[in-house]
């Protein structure tokens, strides 16, 4: 019988591969300028690896996503369940996965002492899936990291435009098993890690204000 898990990631993979495709295009293409390959021009050579080391992390980052979902669906991750743990230590997971992500000077934690009710390694990923999506469609806000309710909610508030109410909740739908196609590779992994571990997602968003989108544990300790 298929657990939990499994179930959710298969549901998810195949938005997470459509959308990885998608995502890959872009450095894929900037692959192509900085080379000079047949039929484009090649770009000025003094911004080649800069540019290169942008290009080669963001498929790495997006293969990385589709590769853990892989991995969730075949059974050969172990699946955590949700247990005491700091914020400090999910987010040194989170860093260690995605260190170029958490270099960005607008990124704030607060109270990383907290204790939360989730399972480590999941969080980590739901996390950075979390403050990758926040970046990329607001890249001059600042971020906020940190812990909601006690604890029992780990949850990611940006200052940017912000989103109207039925946006947002057509999101939220989306992130709690609705319509997975209008989310992002990154949240569609977020979506199935939640869901195997049976929590529950909040997105609240005032359009000019900006946004935050939490998820918890099902059954806090």
């Amino acid at each position: 019988m298929t657990n939990r898990p499994q179930a959710a990631a298969k549901k998810a993979f195949p938005v997470v591969v459509r959308h990885a495709v998608h995502d890959l295009t872009q450095p894929l293409q900037a692959l192509r300028m900085l080379l000079g390959l047949p039929g484009v021009v090649a770009e000025d050579s003094r911004e080649l690896p800069r540019k290169l080391d942008a290009a080669l992390t963001e498929m790495e980052a997006r293969l990385a996503q589709v590769q853990a979902l892989a991995r969730v669906l075949d059974g050969s991750t172990d699946v955590e369940t949700p247990r005491l743990v700091s914020l400090a230590d999910v987010l040194a997971l989170a860093r260690r996965g995605r260190p170029e992500l958490w270099a960005d000077p607008l990124i704030r934690v607060r109270n990383p002492d907290a204790v939360l009710n989730l399972p480590p390694r999941a969080a980590a990923l739901c996390l950075n899936a979390l403050v990758d999506n926040a970046r990329r469609a607001r890249p001059k806000s600042r971020i906020v990291v940190g812990p909601r309710e006690g604890g029992r909610r780990l949850i990611v508030l940006d200052d940017g435009d912000g989103m109207n109410r039925a946006t947002a909740a057509r999101i939220a739908r989306a992130l709690a098993g609705g319509e997975a196609s209008v989310l992002g590779v990154g949240l569609a992994l977020a979506a199935s890690l939640v869901a195997g571990w049976a929590g529950e997602w909040r997105v609240a968003s005032t359009e000019g204000v900006g946004s935050i989108v939490g998820f918890s544990a099902a059954n806090p300790a």
